[in-house]
Protein backbone atom coordinates (compact mmCIF):
# COMPACT_ATOMS: atom_id res chain seq x y z
CA UNK A 1 0.00 0.00 0.00
CA UNK A 2 1.49 3.31 -0.95
CA UNK A 3 1.14 6.04 1.23
CA UNK A 4 0.48 9.95 -0.27
CA UNK A 5 3.90 12.20 1.18
CA UNK A 6 3.53 16.02 0.25
CA UNK A 7 7.05 17.03 -0.47
CA UNK A 8 7.87 20.35 0.35
CA UNK A 9 11.03 22.19 -1.44
CA UNK A 10 13.17 24.48 0.34
CA UNK A 11 14.57 27.10 -2.14
CA UNK A 12 17.75 28.51 -1.07
CA UNK A 13 18.73 31.81 -2.30
CA UNK A 14 22.34 31.96 -3.40
CA UNK A 15 24.68 35.65 -3.04
CA UNK A 16 23.78 36.21 -7.00
CA UNK A 17 20.62 36.13 -6.44
CA UNK A 18 20.08 38.66 -3.38
CA UNK A 19 22.96 40.50 -5.49
CA UNK A 20 20.27 40.76 -8.37
CA UNK A 21 17.56 41.39 -6.02
CA UNK A 22 19.29 44.50 -4.47
CA UNK A 23 19.94 45.78 -7.82
CA UNK A 24 16.47 45.69 -9.24
CA UNK A 25 15.27 47.11 -5.93
CA UNK A 26 17.71 50.10 -6.24
CA UNK A 27 16.80 51.02 -9.58
CA UNK A 28 13.02 50.96 -8.86
CA UNK A 29 13.67 53.48 -6.28
CA UNK A 30 16.05 55.27 -8.92
CA UNK A 31 13.45 55.57 -11.11
CA UNK A 32 10.83 56.48 -9.24
CA UNK A 33 12.56 59.30 -7.28
CA UNK A 34 13.30 60.50 -10.62
CA UNK A 35 10.05 60.90 -11.62
CA UNK A 36 8.99 62.52 -8.77
CA UNK A 37 11.69 65.27 -9.15
CA UNK A 38 11.25 66.05 -12.03
CA UNK A 39 7.49 66.23 -11.30
CA UNK A 40 8.20 68.75 -8.54
CA UNK A 41 10.89 71.00 -10.89
CA UNK A 42 8.34 70.90 -13.54
CA UNK A 43 5.32 72.67 -10.84
CA UNK A 44 7.71 75.24 -9.66
CA UNK A 45 8.98 75.88 -12.75
CA UNK A 46 5.49 76.81 -13.86
CA UNK A 47 4.80 79.07 -10.78
CA UNK A 48 8.09 80.71 -10.96
CA UNK A 49 6.39 81.88 -14.80
CA UNK A 50 2.92 83.12 -12.52
CA UNK A 51 0.99 79.80 -13.84
CA UNK A 52 -2.21 79.38 -11.65
CA UNK A 53 -1.35 75.79 -10.73
CA UNK A 54 -5.33 75.56 -10.17
CA UNK A 55 -5.95 75.68 -13.48
CA UNK A 56 -4.34 71.81 -13.71
CA UNK A 57 -6.83 70.48 -12.44
CA UNK A 58 -9.65 72.13 -13.96
CA UNK A 59 -11.50 71.32 -16.83
CA UNK A 60 -12.49 74.05 -19.82
CA UNK A 61 -16.07 74.08 -19.21
CA UNK A 62 -15.19 75.35 -15.66
CA UNK A 63 -12.39 77.81 -16.74
CA UNK A 64 -15.13 79.02 -19.03
CA UNK A 65 -17.62 79.83 -16.34
CA UNK A 66 -15.38 81.41 -13.90
CA UNK A 67 -15.89 85.08 -14.02
CA UNK A 68 -13.23 87.36 -12.54
CA UNK A 69 -15.73 90.30 -10.32
CA UNK A 70 -14.34 93.63 -12.05
CA UNK A 71 -13.28 96.79 -9.49
CA UNK A 72 -15.18 99.64 -9.72
CA UNK A 73 -13.95 103.02 -8.42
CA UNK A 74 -15.48 104.81 -6.05
CA UNK A 75 -18.23 107.41 -7.23
CA UNK A 76 -16.97 110.82 -6.61
CA UNK A 77 -19.51 113.05 -4.93
CA UNK A 78 -20.66 115.95 -6.16
CA UNK A 79 -23.09 119.15 -5.12
CA UNK A 80 -23.73 121.23 -2.20
CA UNK A 81 -24.57 119.82 1.13
CA UNK A 82 -25.76 121.66 4.33
CA UNK A 83 -25.02 120.59 8.18
CA UNK A 84 -26.51 122.30 10.42
CA UNK A 85 -24.38 122.81 13.57
CA UNK A 86 -25.89 123.43 16.91
CA UNK A 87 -24.62 123.80 20.49
CA UNK A 88 -26.78 124.40 23.49
CA UNK A 89 -26.00 125.03 27.39
CA UNK A 90 -26.49 121.34 29.10
CA UNK A 91 -29.17 122.12 31.46
CA UNK A 92 -31.62 124.05 29.18
CA UNK A 93 -32.05 125.34 25.43
CA UNK A 94 -29.38 128.36 25.59
CA UNK A 95 -27.85 128.77 22.30
CA UNK A 96 -23.98 128.79 22.18
CA UNK A 97 -23.90 128.85 18.46
CA UNK A 98 -25.78 127.79 15.44
CA UNK A 99 -24.46 127.53 12.45
CA UNK A 100 -24.76 125.99 8.83
CA UNK A 101 -21.66 124.23 7.46
CA UNK A 102 -22.08 124.35 3.87
CA UNK A 103 -19.68 121.81 1.32
CA UNK A 104 -19.25 122.66 -1.71
CA UNK A 105 -18.14 119.57 -3.90
CA UNK A 106 -17.75 120.87 -6.88
CA UNK A 107 -15.40 123.79 -6.07
CA UNK A 108 -14.25 121.85 -3.32
CA UNK A 109 -14.67 124.81 -0.58
CA UNK A 110 -16.49 124.73 2.97
CA UNK A 111 -18.24 127.89 4.69
CA UNK A 112 -19.19 128.70 8.12
CA UNK A 113 -22.29 130.70 8.34
CA UNK A 114 -23.84 132.33 11.72
CA UNK A 115 -27.73 132.09 12.72
CA UNK A 116 -28.43 134.79 14.59
CA UNK A 117 -29.72 133.64 18.16
CA UNK A 118 -32.97 136.16 17.83
CA UNK A 119 -33.34 135.42 14.03
CA UNK A 120 -37.30 134.98 13.23
CA UNK A 121 -37.99 131.81 12.13
CA UNK A 122 -41.26 129.95 11.01
CA UNK A 123 -42.36 126.08 10.74
CA UNK A 124 -45.02 125.14 7.51
CA UNK A 125 -47.12 124.74 10.42
CA UNK A 126 -47.16 128.35 11.26
CA UNK A 127 -45.07 127.90 14.79
CA UNK A 128 -42.32 130.59 14.85
CA UNK A 129 -39.56 131.78 17.24
CA UNK A 130 -35.84 131.97 18.23
CA UNK A 131 -34.01 128.96 17.67
CA UNK A 132 -34.18 128.44 21.06
CA UNK A 133 -37.94 128.89 21.18
CA UNK A 134 -38.89 126.17 18.45
CA UNK A 135 -36.34 123.88 20.14
CA UNK A 136 -38.22 124.33 23.14
CA UNK A 137 -41.63 123.97 21.02
CA UNK A 138 -40.84 120.74 19.18
CA UNK A 139 -37.04 119.85 19.55
CA UNK A 140 -34.76 119.50 16.58
CA UNK A 141 -37.36 118.16 14.28
CA UNK A 142 -39.57 121.53 14.20
CA UNK A 143 -36.17 123.29 13.97
CA UNK A 144 -35.02 121.71 11.42
CA UNK A 145 -37.91 122.27 9.23
CA UNK A 146 -38.44 125.84 10.04
CA UNK A 147 -35.27 126.60 9.11
CA UNK A 148 -35.26 125.07 5.53
CA UNK A 149 -38.49 127.09 5.13
CA UNK A 150 -37.40 130.25 6.49
CA UNK A 151 -33.82 130.09 4.84
CA UNK A 152 -35.00 128.42 1.65
CA UNK A 153 -32.04 125.29 2.34
CA UNK A 154 -31.60 121.73 2.27
CA UNK A 155 -30.06 120.75 5.37
CA UNK A 156 -28.70 117.32 4.69
CA UNK A 157 -27.74 116.07 8.34
CA UNK A 158 -28.06 118.12 11.57
CA UNK A 159 -25.47 117.62 14.93
CA UNK A 160 -26.27 119.31 18.09
CA UNK A 161 -24.27 119.49 21.19
CA UNK A 162 -24.79 120.64 24.79
CA UNK A 163 -21.61 121.78 26.81
CA UNK A 164 -20.45 118.64 27.61
CA UNK A 165 -20.85 117.20 24.30
CA UNK A 166 -18.74 119.82 22.37
CA UNK A 167 -15.67 119.74 25.04
CA UNK A 168 -15.77 115.79 24.66
CA UNK A 169 -16.13 115.96 20.56
CA UNK A 170 -13.13 118.28 21.07
CA UNK A 171 -11.13 116.39 23.36
CA UNK A 172 -11.30 113.38 21.16
CA UNK A 173 -9.38 115.50 18.42
CA UNK A 174 -6.94 116.39 20.42
CA UNK A 175 -8.00 119.82 21.00
CA UNK A 176 -6.92 123.17 18.86
CA UNK A 177 -4.87 126.11 18.63
CA UNK A 178 -5.28 129.84 18.39
CA UNK A 179 -3.90 132.86 18.51
CA UNK A 180 -5.19 134.87 21.02
CA UNK A 181 -4.33 138.48 20.04
CA UNK A 182 -4.64 140.17 23.51
CA UNK A 183 -5.08 138.19 27.08
CA UNK A 184 -8.52 137.44 28.49
CA UNK A 185 -9.33 137.89 31.80
CA UNK A 186 -12.92 137.30 32.84
CA UNK A 187 -14.80 136.92 35.87
CA UNK A 188 -18.65 136.68 35.72
CA UNK A 189 -21.53 134.48 37.60
CA UNK A 190 -21.68 131.82 34.10
CA UNK A 191 -18.59 132.14 32.53
CA UNK A 192 -14.94 132.24 34.30
CA UNK A 193 -11.56 131.84 32.58
CA UNK A 194 -7.35 133.82 32.01
CA UNK A 195 -6.21 133.17 28.40
CA UNK A 196 -2.67 135.04 27.81
CA UNK A 197 -1.84 136.65 24.76
CA UNK A 198 -0.13 134.82 22.22
CA UNK A 199 -0.45 130.80 20.48
CA UNK A 200 -2.55 128.69 22.46
CA UNK A 201 -3.84 124.67 22.64
CA UNK A 202 -7.06 124.82 23.89
CA UNK A 203 -8.84 122.14 24.93
CA UNK A 204 -12.82 121.67 25.03
CA UNK A 205 -13.47 123.52 28.59
CA UNK A 206 -11.12 126.33 26.97
CA UNK A 207 -12.63 126.43 23.58
CA UNK A 208 -16.02 126.76 24.37
CA UNK A 209 -15.75 129.38 27.02
CA UNK A 210 -13.58 131.13 24.38
CA UNK A 211 -16.24 130.85 22.17
CA UNK A 212 -18.66 132.31 24.53
CA UNK A 213 -16.79 135.15 25.34
CA UNK A 214 -17.43 136.14 22.08
CA UNK A 215 -21.20 135.53 22.39
CA UNK A 216 -23.27 137.80 20.32
CA UNK A 217 -20.20 138.28 17.58
CA UNK A 218 -21.56 135.89 15.33
CA UNK A 219 -18.87 136.49 13.16
CA UNK A 220 -15.87 135.73 15.80
CA UNK A 221 -17.66 132.63 16.32
CA UNK A 222 -17.97 131.14 12.82
CA UNK A 223 -13.81 132.62 12.60
CA UNK A 224 -13.56 130.19 15.58
CA UNK A 225 -15.43 126.96 14.03
CA UNK A 226 -13.99 127.41 10.76
CA UNK A 227 -10.20 127.32 12.17
CA UNK A 228 -11.16 124.16 14.00
CA UNK A 229 -12.21 122.69 11.21
CA UNK A 230 -9.09 123.83 8.97
CA UNK A 231 -6.99 121.88 11.71
CA UNK A 232 -8.53 118.72 11.35
CA UNK A 233 -9.65 118.47 8.08
CA UNK A 234 -6.24 117.42 6.71
CA UNK A 235 -4.81 113.94 5.93
CA UNK A 236 -2.45 113.48 8.65
CA UNK A 237 -5.69 114.25 11.32
CA UNK A 238 -8.39 112.91 9.25
CA UNK A 239 -6.59 108.98 9.37
CA UNK A 240 -8.47 108.88 12.99
CA UNK A 241 -11.83 109.61 11.31
CA UNK A 242 -13.37 106.78 12.52
CA UNK A 243 -12.24 106.68 16.24
CA UNK A 244 -13.34 109.90 16.19
CA UNK A 245 -17.04 109.35 14.95
CA UNK A 246 -17.19 106.23 17.45
CA UNK A 247 -16.48 109.11 20.02
CA UNK A 248 -18.42 111.78 18.69
CA UNK A 249 -21.48 110.17 17.75
CA UNK A 250 -21.53 109.00 21.80
CA UNK A 251 -21.01 112.85 23.20
CA UNK A 252 -23.90 114.11 20.50
CA UNK A 253 -27.02 114.14 18.88
CA UNK A 254 -26.79 113.52 15.21
CA UNK A 255 -28.81 112.26 12.25
CA UNK A 256 -25.79 110.58 10.70
CA UNK A 257 -26.09 106.96 10.46
CA UNK A 258 -23.24 105.00 10.27
CA UNK A 259 -23.50 104.64 6.15
CA UNK A 260 -24.14 108.57 6.17
CA UNK A 261 -20.37 108.83 7.49
CA UNK A 262 -18.71 107.05 5.54
CA UNK A 263 -20.36 108.86 2.51
CA UNK A 264 -19.31 111.87 4.61
CA UNK A 265 -15.48 110.15 5.23
CA UNK A 266 -15.53 109.65 1.40
CA UNK A 267 -16.27 113.25 0.57
CA UNK A 268 -13.91 114.55 2.51
CA UNK A 269 -11.22 112.28 1.87
CA UNK A 270 -12.25 114.18 -1.46
CA UNK A 271 -11.57 117.17 -0.10
CA UNK A 272 -8.52 116.68 1.24
CA UNK A 273 -7.48 115.10 -2.36
CA UNK A 274 -8.19 118.23 -4.04
CA UNK A 275 -6.04 120.58 -2.04
CA UNK A 276 -4.93 120.44 1.11
CA UNK A 277 -5.46 122.73 3.54
CA UNK A 278 -9.28 122.18 2.68
CA UNK A 279 -10.81 125.92 1.70
CA UNK A 280 -12.74 126.97 4.84
CA UNK A 281 -14.42 130.56 4.66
Amino acid sequence: MKKNRTQTKLRFNTQKDERAAKAIRFAVAFVCFFVLLAGVSFLLLLKYYDFDLSKIAKTPEEESSTVQPETVAAEEIRGEYNFLLLCTADADNEVRFAAFLTVDMDNGELSVSPIAADKAIAAPDGTSGTVQQLLDAGGMSLLVNALEYTCSVDITKYIRSTDNGFKNVINAVGGAVFKVEESINVHHDDLTFILDQGEQTMNGDTLLKYLRYYDGNDSKQMDILASVLRQKLTASEFESADRIYTKMINAVESDISVFDFETIKRGVQQLIAAGEPVSIH
